[in-house]
């Protein structure tokens, strides 16, 4: 029942209030009501529940523990609600917190459990996180915000990790915080539901990069680029598998390393280029262009440059870069496999060029010819090694000369001299001699001149000497010759030169035919110059120890080795 209040009436003793029969009545209802609700009707009891009660003002309770709340219920004393601190509300279970509110948190210490698809929200937005009943959660609007250096885990065993590095790196960080582990990460488009769809990002423990696809099979991963880093950036390399191309320039301030045999090319051409795993490099189609003053270098040291110079000489070059040294060419045919194969063209610091070739010994170059250039052309000289020919006759070459005098050319000297030249003859219809007989008791003289040619170098010269017997006799016979020029101008009265002998044996029968060997350098004495008259004397040194012939020596003539610097005479 309700509530029963006395009257009092208007005024006292005024008549309009309760009798006291009508208000003892009421007072007694409303004991009745408490004591059926605090009791048994008769008796109050103070554990007894209160079914629904109303308050109305502040109901206060102690602090109460998690052990022992503030309120509680009659069956769990060590569950319920108490309060832990000022401005604090807290909820225990089991004897511990479990939950609580304060001014500035609402904090559990276990799990909190929403219904199917319910929400966790603000007051602005209710349903900012929803929950499925699989466990998926979403954002209804606005973004999932961590602040620096804070992640996101992933992972039972917490293996991966996302948060954003502030302090060191300023960047996003995906990590695998397994110690040792590496770092997978798997793109997909289509769900990967097809071979193709994923790509593989894969960090190795050390720090090699790989990136693959799944295109021979899908949820198969084959490495596509392998990027392996250095503690000198310029040494870490990146190895391609397949093709490469780009739109636009590639520029590579390390190495390139292609797989062997591996190709670069263009849209049109993809295997232009090959490289085989000898490093040799092959063009398939096409040349091999170099733009204007852009070099081929060649050698471990870029000894040889070879480049198109328009600048200068609008000429191919070819050039020896280290300063100082000389440049050789060697042109091989048969791939210089035998003697004679190869030629060498050789250009020495300062500018002489040589032609050499292996005929005599493959590899080994002998100089055939040899170019000197001068400031001044005519002054160039080229200097060949063996005969020359022209429409198929010989040229005269640079080199040793010979002139031939025989003894009726020459004639006895005025003071100690040979006898007159004698006519010998060996056999009526058989050659005839005509000789200068020396005896071998003096010396005797002989004396001829030679205007020696303009191609003469003016230098030293030797002879033989052509001779014979007056009878059977194997001794010896020493022949000297001496010389001097004289110039226009100038008095014949003038001393010979050094006089230089040459010795030989007979060969045991008469009018047997000696020749010499070739002398030593005879010194022409004066000065020698070109158009100059040579006198020359010859004689038997009969004081030489080789010369111990008893008979007569007969001088049949004298063959003069020169040597010249001009292909003629003009």
């Amino acid at each position: 029942m309700a509530y029963q209040a006395l009257e009092l009436g208007t005024a006292a003793n005024d008549g309009t209030g309760d009798t006291l029969r009508a208000g003892g009545d009421k007072i007694n209802d409303n004991f009745t009501e408490i004591y059926t609700t605090l009791g048994d009707g008769s008796t109050l009891s103070a554990a007894a529940p209160v079914a629904n009660p109303t308050f109305t003002g502040v109901v206060k309770f102690p602090d109460g523990t998690a052990g022992a709340p503030s309120i509680t219920n009659t069956d769990d004393a060590n569950t319920g609600v108490f309060f832990g601190g000022a401005d604090q509300v807290d909820i225990s279970a089991g004897g511990t917190a479990r939950l609580t509110v304060s001014t500035s948190a609402v904090t559990s210490t276990v799990g909190i459990i929403i219904p199917d698809a319910g929400n966790i929200g603000s007051a602005s937005d209710t349903d900012a996180i929803a929950i499925s009943s699989g466990g998926d959660v979403s954002l209804s609007a606005g973004s999932l915000s961590l602040i620096d250096q804070e992640k996101v885990i992933l992972g039972s065993n917490s293996d991966i990790s996302l948060a954003y590095d502030e302090t060191t790196t300023d960047s996003l960080v995906i990590s695998s915080d397994v110690n040792d582990a590496a770092l997978g990460i798997i793109l997909q488009a289509d769900a990967g539901a097809d071979a193709g769809d994923e790509w593989k990002l894969n960090i190795a423990n050390g720090g090699t990069l790989t990136l693959g696809n799944d295109i021979n099979s899908a949820g198969t991963h084959v490495t596509l680029l392998t990027i392996t880093p250095n503690s000198t950036a310029a040494s870490s390399t990146h190895a391609f598998i397949g093709a490469v191309s780009a739109s636009s320039t590639v520029t590579a301030t390390g190495g390139l390393l292609l797989a062997d045999g591996g190709s670069i090319g263009s849209a049109s051409d993809t295997n232009a280029i090959t490289i085989s795993s000898g490093g040799d490099v092959a063009l398939t189609g096409g040349g091999l262009s170099l733009i204007d003053d852009e070099k081929i270098v060649l050698g471990t040291n870029s000894d040889i440059g070879i480049k198109y110079d328009e600048t200068t000489t609008d000429s191919l070059v070819i050039s020896q870069d280290v300063d100082g040294a000389g440049l050789s060419i060697v042109l091989m045919a048969d791939r210089g496999d035998d003697a004679g194969d190869e030629w060498k063209l050789a250009v020495a610091d300062g500018g002489v060029m040589t032609l050499g070739n292996d005929k005599n010994s493959a590899g080994t170059h002998v100089t055939m010819l040899t170019i000197t250039p001068h400031a001044t052309a005519s002054s160039a000289t080229m200097a060949f090694t063996g005969s020359i020919t022209a429409a198929g006759s010989a040229v005269a070459t640079v080199g040793t000369q010979t002139i031939w005098v025989p003894a009726c050319a020459m004639r006895p000297t005025s003071s100690n001299g040979c006898a007159e030249i004698t006519d010998v003859e060996s056999t009526s219809g058989r050659p005839d001699m005509q000789v200068l007989d020396f005896d071998a008791s003096s010396d005797e003289h002989a004396q001829f001149q030679i205007s020696m040619p303009k191609s003469w170098n003016e230098g030293t010269i030797t002879y033989a000497v052509y001779w014979t017997t007056t009878a059977s006799d194997t001794d010896g016979v020493a022949w000297a010759l001496q010389g001097v020029a004289v110039s226009d101008n100038d008095t014949i009265d003038v001393a010979y030169g050094t006089a230089i002998v040459v010795t030989d044996d007979a060969l045991g029968a008469a009018e047997d035919l000696m020749v010499t060997a070739t002398s030593s350098a005879v010194t022409i004495g004066g000065t020698p110059a070109a158009g100059d008259l040579c006198f020359f004397r010859i004689y038997r040194d009969v004081s030489d120890g080789n010369d111990d012939m008893t008979e007569d020596a007969r001088l049949i003539g004298v063959k003069i080795f020169f040597t010249t610097d001009a292909a003629n005479d003009a």
